[in-house]
């Protein structure tokens, strides 16, 4: 059974007539009518009554009109909802982010983009970075938002924000008072940092500046994520490190100060080569362009 044939007797049905049906399809009647035949023998159910003066629909008829509107209903759907989606109109989208890829560029880009892609639903991931890195290698997440960058084959990745790395203190630190400070003067001092098991490459990067700094980076717990970084210094446990442009995410006690020289960072937007859908190509588009990279 082809959909043309549910139109085709869609339309007579509706009409009660062949010709008239006919006419609104734009074929022969002689072809209508064998399509019809051909429709009924197919099901092994009469749907139409014929005689020389009039048309009408057997009970068979009538219950399969009613399914057969609501077939070729939910077939023009389809049909527009595939064309929406070549669009990017429609779909979904899986996100992976880090707490401290959660400002003022993400936070736009996707008010941005819920407004103009309503029916785009999207999904978001708070992930370390290494399963970040896992899911986007296996499809599972389509976006990757990490502080340090993934270098494979099949990912493809771009700078989102430039920054620079900032050392946070509790109320009362002996550096509290200061405008800015070196890596030098943290030496001695032990730190919060995020799990190695999460973050391999970003507290590798942290390590290697302490150590060329001239000291051992002293680590008094590993969590999960920034947040619980916030938490502990503001609550004098130790020192952290995050990025700058995260104040809105600091808590009033913790004291976030520049380090000197600066020492740059970036938030890395990453995706798969090749498997780019046009909801991603449009999200990527919004996300690029809600806000310059800040440098």
């Amino acid at each position: 059974m082809e959909l043309r044939h549910i139109r085709y007797f869609v339309a007579v049905a509706e009409a009660l007539h062949f010709s008239r049906a006919a006419e609104k399809l734009r074929i022969a009647q002689p072809a209508l009518s064998q399509q019809i035949r051909a429709l009924e023998e197919e099901l092994g159910v009469r749907l139409l009554e014929r005689t020389n003066r009039k048309v009408t629909l057997t009970h068979a008829g009538a219950v399969f009109l009613e399914e057969s509107r609501a077939l070729l209903a939910h077939a023009h759907r389809a049909s527009t909802r595939a064309m929406q989606a070549q669009r990017g109109q429609v779909g979904r989208l899986n996100i992976g982010y880090v707490l401290s890829a959660t400002g003022r560029t993400l936070t736009c880009a996707l008010r941005d983009f819920t407004r103009t892609h309503p029916e785009v639903d999207i999904v978001l991931h708070d992930l370390g970075e290494a399963q970040q890195w896992m899911q986007l290698i296996d499809g599972q997440i389509d976006i990757a938002l990490t502080r340090t960058r993934k270098e494979h084959d099949s990912i493809a990745s771009r700078p989102l924000e430039r920054g620079h790395l900032t050392v946070l203190l509790p109320p009362g630190h002996r550096l509290a008072t200061k405008s800015k400070v070196s890596l030098t003067q943290l030496a001695g001092e032990s730190f919060i940092i995020g799990r190695d098991a999460d973050f391999p490459s970003y507290n590798q990067f942290l390590r290697g500046l302490c150590q060329r700094a001239g000291f051992e980076l002293r680590v008094r717990q590993q969590v999960r994520d920034l947040a619980s970084i916030l938490w502990m210094v503001s609550a004098g446990m130790s020192l952290g490190f995050s990025a700058s442009g995260l104040e809105d995410l600091g808590r009033k006690e913790t004291i976030t100060l520049p380090l000197h020289p600066k020492i740059p960072t970036t938030l890395w937007l990453q995706w798969r080569k090749t498997e780019v859908s046009p909801v991603l190509k449009h999200f990527l588009t919004t996300l690029v362009s809600s806000k310059p990279i800040r440098k």
